[in-house]
C-alpha cells in the first residue's frame, strides 16, 4: 500500500478501490474510471474527487509489488479478512503501527510540522515532489494526480536540501 500510494500518488480511498482491472502491467499503466454517471450495480460506483477519469504509469517499484500479489479477487489491495481493504483501517494502522512508534527517532523543530504529523497524503506530497525533481511536466503531474489547477500542485511540493544542493 505506501508502494503504491508513493508511486502514483493516490488518494488512499482510490487506492484501497483499485481492481485489476484498472491495472494493465503490459501498458504499464493504472487507470481510475469515474463511474459517476454509470447505473449503478452490485458494487458501490467509484467517484473521484476532480469527477474526471486518470491514468498514472507504473514504475518500476510498484510492478514488483503488484506483479507478487495474489489475483484472489478483483480488488488488488487486501485486508485481513481477504476482503477489499478499508482506507480508515490502513490509516489506523499506519498511525499505530509506524508514526507512533518511530516519532521518536526523529527530531521536529518546535512549532513546525514533523514526522508525527504525516499521514497517508503525505505520500501524495512525496509523489508530486519526486515527479518534480524528475522534471515530469506539471501538466503531466496534474493530469496523473487529478488536479485541474497548477497551484495545488505546487501546494503539494517540497524540495528536500539535497535537491536544493542540484
Amino acid at each position: 500500500v505506501i508502494t503504491g500510494l508513493a508511486c502514483t500518488g493516490m488518494r488512499i480511498a482510490e487506492l484501497t478501490g483499485l481492481k485489476w482491472s484498472d491495472v494493465d502491467l503490459d501498458d504499464g499503466r493504472i487507470t481510475l474510471t469515474d463511474e459517476t454517471g454509470y447505473e449503478a450495480g452490485t458494487e458501490p460506483r467509484r467517484t473521484l474527487k476532480s469527477g474526471h477519469s486518470r491514468s498514472v504509469l507504473i514504475d518500476d517499484e510498484l510492478r514488483k509489488v503488484l506483479e507478487r500479489l495474489p489475483r484472489a479477487s478483483p480488488h488488488v489491495f487486501l485486508g485481513p479478512t481477504r476482503r477489499r481493504l478499508l482506507p480508515d483501517f490502513v490509516r489506523r494502522q499506519f498511525v499505530r503501527d509506524v508514526i507512533k512508534p518511530l516519532t521518536p527517532n526523529f527530531s521536529t523543530v518546535a512549532g513546525r510540522r514533523g514526522f508525527a504529523d504525516g499521514r497517508l497524503h503525505s505520500f501524495r506530497h512525496y509523489f508530486v515532489s519526486h515527479c518534480a525533481t524528475r522534471k515530469v511536466a506539471e501538466l503531466v503531474v496534474m493530469e496523473w494526480v487529478g488536479h485541474a489547477d497548477s497551484s495545488m500542485v505546487r501546494h503539494y511540493f517540497h524540495l528536500s536540501n539535497e535537491e536544493s544542493r542540484l
